[in-house]
């Protein structure tokens, strides 16, 4: 009879096993010295900003580009140029080259920048600080308070398009015009987390377990319209949109279960009516959504130390591995590219999995031409690079060291096949163990 530790050992082996043969591997890790606080990415995928106590600045290839500055906010601007959240009571903008280009004076410690906005106008807007001062610069004049209202919000969003601005505040979702500084409306659920669409017509605010579908220009005045009211399983933590395109929208939703089941941790897909799509269940929180403006992506950053890529359908694309617990994710759907962060690295990957050896020799047979119609190919997917091009850059006291990574082999394929078997084995050996342990 194998003894107990040893059954015990060889079912947590085998789980592990068949559980990591489904995971996938970055393009690229960059180590950093300082903790990661935000993560942007260029609109061309080009260049990788992370935020903190400096500023690291990558390429598409995870080489660095730069090491300067710092800023606990960062945000690329249409030229391409990067606006930094206040040091010492100054907003700076960087080239692409790290070099400073620009700064503006704050008359006030404010704190960090929240939200930029570059109006079609040549109006420029910034929202600043925990008090979300708001403060316009038009053209060549200097920056003047507009709304000195806001009682120290936690989230705040910025639409452009009908210079509007949400916030959550401790009492609730309030609305405002930027230009006006007067208050539209207000929604009284205490919430966490709110997403604006891109046309700025609807918001989504996340409050508990609960989400509300609401109308933010409804009639001529501007006033709010609830539209409909959602209940999902676990706590609102993270909400991204698509665009619209016929009054219709997708919203990603990570959720957290703060109770010690840790049962209710789920990515969720739902229509802009607020029906569920689907959902996907992971073993902690999901710190972070991105979904692409077509919505055909959706990704997810989440606490286990994974990073998953969904398509809309809710297939698992990816699941990248993170060294610390995932904090950001960013897709790029055109460039075919994502990002993601924890607290001290960045991940570089692509958002479809390749065809592998593993892949073909699971794959069903080519039927032989027969009155029966062949089944239709599959599209082809654009390529990775090779699996020995990928890399870990370490950033060390000697400066920067790039190391060539192995080719791993890939084998997810039939990813579905094998959680099967994942929760086959565990049943199997729970029922070995609790045989063993009733037989000491």
């Amino acid at each position: 009879m194998i003894p107990l530790k040893y059954a015990l050992t060889i079912m947590v082996l085998l789980v592990s096993i068949i559980a990591g043969v489904h995971a996938d591997d970055a393009l690229w890790q960059y180590r950093t010295q300082h903790d990661i606080s935000c993560l942007e990415i260029s609109p061309d995928a080009s260049y990788i900003v992370a935020g903190g106590e400096r500023i690291y600045c990558t390429d598409r290839d995870g080489s660095l580009v730069w090491r300067e500055h710092s800023g606990d906010d960062l945000q690329f601007l249409s030229d391409g140029s990067i606006v930094v959240g206040l040091r010492n009571n100054f907003l700076h903008f960087i080239d692409l080259e790290g070099q400073l280009t620009r700064r503006e004076e704050i008359t006030e410690d404010v704190g960090i920048t929240d939200i930029i906005w570059m109006s079609d106008d040549g109006t420029e807007y910034f929202v600043l600080g925990s008090n979300c001062r708001v403060y316009a610069k038009d053209n060549d004049e200097s920056l003047d308070m507009r709304i000195d209202r806001m009682e120290q919000p936690s989230r705040v969003l910025m639409n452009g398009n009908t210079a509007r601005i949400i916030a959550i505040e401790e009492d609730g979702l309030h609305c405002y015009n930027a230009k006006s500084g007067s208050r539209r409306w207000e929604h009284t659920a205490r919430g966490e987390e709110a997403a604006m669409t891109d046309n700025g017509a609807y918001v989504i605010y996340g409050a508990g377990n609960r989400i509300y579908g609401i109308r933010a220009l409804h009639g001529e005045t501007g006033e709010r319209k609830e539209e409909w009211q959602s209940r999902i399983e676990g706590e609102v933590l993270s909400i991204d949109l698509s665009n619209v395109e016929n009054e219709n929208y997708l919203i990603a939703i990570g959720t957290r279960d703060a109770t010690q089941h840790h049962t209710n941790n789920f990515v969720y897909l739902l229509d802009s009516d607020g029906r569920e799509i689907w959902k996907h269940q992971c073993e902690f929180w999901i710190n972070d959504v991105d979904i692409t403006p077509s919505g055909n992506y959706i990704g997810a950053a989440s606490l286990e130390k994974k990073v998953f890529v969904f398509d809309k359908e809710g297939n698992l694309c990816k699941e990248i591995e993170t060294s610390e617990p995932a904090r950001f994710v960013i897709l790029n759907e055109e460039e075919n590219f994502g990002v993601a962060a924890d607290a001290h690295n960045i991940y570089g990957f692509t958002l479809e999995r390749e065809a592998t050896a593993a892949d073909e020799a699971n794959a069903t047979p080519a039927t032989p031409p027969t009155s029966t119609p062949a089944p239709v190919a599959s599209p082809t997917r654009v390529p990775e690079p090779p699996a020995n091009e990928s890399k870990i850059v370490d950033r060390g006291a000697g400066g920067n060291a790039t190391v060539d990574l192995p080719p791993v082999s890939d084998q997810s394929g039939t990813s579905g096949i094998l959680l099967e078997v994942q929760s086959a084995l565990v049943s199997f050996f729970r029922g070995i163990f609790a045989a063993l342990e009733g037989a000491t």
